[in-house]
């Protein structure tokens, strides 16, 4: 088992659940991931599409509290997500996901977005379009 899950699992005992999955199903979990689709809109951070998952960068105590969020919690499309936790659908370890987002996010700055599909890019750009009023 990956060391970061491990750490996970370690503070979620501290916290008082048994496991990741009685986690997301809390009530503080729930409070936490509102606050964190709403901060972006309900966006994406890396592609503004419609965000519906909030990956955590880390699993910090105090980021699993909800406390320090703003930079370790990522509101994500699936797609986006998937590329983040997935390499050839087997599940990276948690530093290499956390690898793998400074380095879209690095990509998208520099480059706009070439790492998404042309499909999903092209709804992007003429939403953004439309947005601007173009």
């Amino acid at each position: 088992m990956d060391t970061v899950y491990e750490e996970r699992d370690r503070i979620l005992k501290e916290m008082g659940y048994c496991d990741y999955n009685e986690y997301l199903e809390s009530a503080l979990w729930a409070r936490i991931r509102t606050k964190v689709l709403n901060s972006s809109g309900g966006k994406c951070r890396l592609c503004r599409e419609p965000a519906v998952i909030v990956h955590h960068r880390n699993y910090k105590f105090l980021t699993m509290k909800g406390v320090t969020w703003r930079k370790s919690l990522i509101p994500l499309c699936n797609k986006c997500h998937y590329i983040l936790e997935f390499d050839s659908d087997v599940k990276t370890s948690g530093s290499t996901v956390d690898a793998k987002y400074l380095e879209k996010k690095r990509k998208i700055k520099k480059h706009g977005m070439p790492w998404i599909g042309l499909a999903h890019k092209a709804k992007h750009l003429a939403r953004r379009r439309r947005r601007d009023g173009r």
